[in-house]
């Protein structure tokens, strides 16, 4: 029992770092050799961000960053990246499959006066199995996630389009688009407002299932020496149909920026 405390006490630590994590990702074979059976990347970021999903505020938070990999054979490798870690297996070059647990952020009316008579979300962990298909430098990457916290017991499906331009050796760019589907539950829990919860401004409401979010990024790593390394993100986040409409949705669109330099050992 204390053990699990302080598993999720650790995790929920980190856990304003989900969104940041969601896009500042890097692979991992850009950094390592085929030989390499682990890597090791320390560092410190500023990352941008929205308060809350919806949110019109934006907060600046400044970080140290950790993100590991350890391969056990040419086929499969486990990963950390902040809060986010899983578990990857190479099929072949083309087709990657693994599982990944990670974190959602939360929501209180602290954050917002104009949540008053909210309940308060917590932060939300969802694991789920992913694949990733690969021709050349064009990524196509599939990922369904559910909740094993109790928060919003439901489950979303990301689909993400990822293009690499290699300018030289330690030098490149990945621009991406992504969309994301969520079921009932997890769409009630973050966007529904009850009748008890309506108030002026704030209308009773009843999100139900769809796409909820797309996304477009680029993200651009530049390797300052041999273990260094620069990594600038940029993102624009857009809320559609119940989402959008909702009484606790303050902005329908979003940016997020990422600012960081670590050392790879």
């Amino acid at each position: 029992m204390l053990l699990r405390k302080l598993f999720f006490s650790t995790l929920f630590a980190f856990a304003f770092l989900a969104p940041a994590f969601a896009f500042a990702q890097s692979d991992e074979e850009d950094r390592k050799t085929a030989t390499d059976t682990w890597a090791l990347h320390l560092g410190t970021a500023v990352v941008s961000k929205p308060e809350f999903i919806g949110s019109d505020n934006d907060e600046i938070r400044i970080f140290p960053f950790i993100q590991a990999m350890y391969k056990f054979d040419d086929r499969n490798e486990v990963y950390f990246r902040g809060i986010q870690g899983g578990y990857n297996h190479h099929f072949s070059d083309s087709l990657k499959l693994g599982v990944e647990l990670t974190a959602r952020d939360d929501r209180s009316p602290s954050q917002d006066a104009r949540l008053n008579g909210m309940a308060n979300i917590d932060h939300a962990i969802e694991v789920g199995p992913w694949a990733q298909y690969a021709y050349k430098d064009f990524k196509v990457r599939g990922t369904f996630r559910f909740d094993v916290s109790g928060e919003h017991e439901g489950y979303v499906f990301e689909l993400q389009a990822k293009q690499k331009i290699r300018i030289r050796p330690g030098v490149f760019v990945n621009g991406y688009v992504e969309t994301e589907w969520a079921d009932n539950n997890f769409m009630d829990h973050y966007f529904s407002v009850s009748a008890a919860q309506a108030i002026a401004g704030r209308p009773a409401f009843n999100a139900g299932a769809g796409f909820y979010q797309s996304a477009v990024g680029m993200n651009f790593t530049y390797g300052v020496r041999r273990n260094v390394f620069l990594r600038v993100d940029g993102r624009m986040n857009v809320l559609h149909g119940d989402a959008k409409d909702s009484g606790v949705s303050f902005e329908s669109t979003n940016f997020l920026g990422f600012v960081g330099i670590g050392y790879t050992f």
